[in-house]
């Protein structure tokens, strides 16, 4: 009878644990990563962490239109600020970020390197930089000519890469172009931009509010920016949360069902150990304990599963510009949460009140 303490599981009963713990970790690692990307894009998207001033009635704050004649001095864009372009776009048919700048102005405020070829000037009219992630996945590099389009016109561009540029996020995975190309992509006129990115200064945001019309723009930090334009739909980005309440309860039922068969089929031995003077709580720790191993196996193999699919689909799909999925991916604390949720769920279902008694 002491032999049960050490393994009272049926080998058919380890393969389905161990099975079960891989689909149930795969389909919650890629539910969460996709929840907690598709969030963080929407906030990184426009402008990374800054302060992002935009048109108050566009729907998006790359879609709306502001004139910035009355931000220029000589000829030249003031202190502290980044007027910008935004815009999703293509690269030989691939799908990309494309941000048109001054680039003087978007060096000030923005912290990069090149880290191979020359930065963007002025009047580079027929060359772009490319962040290091995106020319890496694409196998770019400074002398290629590419073929620029974006979605909002017909309109394309053939250029040159000038140089590769390495910094913060969203930089990294974007093409940066001369301010007067983003505008023929873009159709917009002289003058005009979708964004201006601000450092968190009060005195340059007053200065930007007394200079544009107060009431038609407004300014936004990195973790407002999505809020804010999501309530003109109607929802909130906890809407994505809502997406992860069929998982879990589809991993609740599985797990029951795997727990519930395991009881009827060791009943004979629960009851012997019962008789023996095992308690209730100390079976279920022998059973937690003879599980754990298999469960452990489970969520490994099935990190790396849903890891390596997740890479795969965004890789071949090329969403992983537009999705910062890369942002989870490299998360350890994605992959704890997940191990702890699993662990839980299988430690919490777990019971032999009805067969012992």
């Amino acid at each position: 009878m002491i032999g049960y303490s050490y393994d009272i599981l049926k080998r058919r009963y380890r393969l389905l644990t161990t099975l079960l713990v891989i689909l149930v970790t795969v389909t919650l690692l890629i539910a969460i990563s996709y929840t907690y990307s598709i969030i963080e894009t929407l906030n990184l998207y426009i402008g990374g962490k800054y302060i992002v001033v935009s048109q108050k009635e566009s729907r998006f704050g790359f879609t709306g239109v502001l004139d910035i004649s009355n931000l220029t001095r000589d000829g030249k864009i003031l202190d502290n600020i980044s007027p910008e372009i935004l815009t999703p776009g293509f690269i030989n048919g691939s799908v990309v970020t494309i941000r048109g700048v001054y680039p003087t102005s978007f060096r000030n405020i923005t912290p990069y390197k090149i880290i191979a070829g020359e930065d963007l000037g002025e009047n580079d009219l027929d060359s772009i930089l490319v962040g290091y992630e995106l020319a890496k996945d694409m196998n770019i590099d400074v002398g290629d000519h590419l073929i620029l389009s974006s979605i909002w016109s017909k309109s394309f561009l053939y250029v040159e890469v000038k140089g590769i540029l390495e910094g913060e996020d969203p930089f990294s995975t974007e093409v940066i172009i001369n301010i007067d190309l983003a505008r023929e992509l873009r159709g917009l006129r002289e003058n005009q931009v979708n964004i201006i990115r601000v450092r968190n200064d009060p005195s340059t945001l007053n200065m930007i509010y007394r200079r544009l019309s107060p009431g038609k723009i407004i300014a936004l930090n990195y973790s407002e920016n999505t809020r804010y334009y999501m309530r003109k739909f109607g929802i909130t980005p906890d809407i994505f949360l809502i997406g992860l309440i069929p998982v879990i309860v589809l991993s609740l039922v599985s797990i029951k069902y795997l727990l519930d068969g395991l009881e009827e089929e060791h009943r004979e031995i629960y009851r012997i150990l019962n008789t023996i003077g095992y308690s209730e709580k100390r079976i279920k720790y022998l059973i937690f304990s003879n599980l754990l191993p298999y469960i452990t196996i489970g969520i490994i193999i099935g990190l790396l599963i849903g890891s390596a699919y997740i890479i795969y689909v965004h890789n071949f799909l090329r969403l992983r510009f537009l999705i910062y999925i890369t942002l989870s991916i490299n998360n350890p604390l994605l992959y704890l949460l997940v191990f702890t949720l699993v662990t839980c769920i299988v430690a919490g279902y777990i019971g032999v009140e009805k067969v012992i008694r």
